[in-house]
């Protein structure tokens, strides 16, 4: 009866107690209700115990019936392209801001994403020509060029930027040979240039109108 779980049971092992050794029944009585409050605890904590692990079994069941995430290659390289073209959004939503260093922060990252695209080296060197870091514009503008752009207008870009960062450092001469070669091959760049007012600037020792 002490062991028993039953709402009743204590009330029927008091009376009994009582009923049988009335001189020691206080003592008695105390002593049980403690073996029967650690009984309880013991159990409610059996119960709490095995309802985590019917949670933890009901989760493993819902977890298997769903299939794994499997990443292809090609979701790899979509991921990628995406970081590229929210980078050269980025990059071009600042320069048409005229805030040339977070424009570069972004460039910077699209070159990292893609290495291989002239395109985003030459916006990279666009805006470390306006923030006046002339040296780091040369390099990342000959990167452009090495990639041999295909596109009409990214060669046409990156000849005139290659030019306005040449005559930067002073050095006319290269900008002039630089502009006028490339002029031969793809004469849109002229008329290009009659309508940027930055290069005639830039280039004004070597700008005939």
């Amino acid at each position: 009866m002490i062991m028993s779980d039953e709402p009743d049971a204590e009330l029927r092992l008091t009376a009994l107690v009582k009923l049988v050794l009335p001189a020691d029944a206080d003592a008695l009585i105390s002593q049980v209700q403690t073996i029967r409050r650690e009984l309880a605890s013991r159990r409610s904590g059996a119960q709490d115990v095995n309802r985590v692990s019917s949670a933890q079994q009901d989760t493993a069941e819902e977890e298997s019936s769903v299939p794994p995430l499997i990443v292809t290659t090609s979701a790899v390289s979509a991921l990628g392209d995406q970081k590229l073209a929210l980078g050269m959004a980025a990059g071009r939503a600042y320069a048409r801001k005229g805030d040339y260093e977070s424009a570069l922060r972004n460039f910077n990252t699209a070159v990292a994403q893609n290495p291989n695209d002239p395109l985003a080296w030459n916006f990279k060197a666009y805006s470390e020509f306006r923030t006046k870091q002339f040296a780091a514009a040369l390099g990342s503008i000959s990167r452009a060029w090495k990639l041999s752009p295909s596109e009409n207008r990214t060669r046409r870009w990156v000849a005139i930027n290659a030019t306005k960062i040449l005559c930067a450092q002073g050095r006319s001469s290269e900008a002039a040979t630089f502009f006028n070669q490339n002029a031969s091959v793809v004469p849109e760049i002229v008329t290009d240039v009659h309508s940027d007012g930055e290069f005639q600037s830039t280039c004004q020792a070597i700008w005939q109108g």
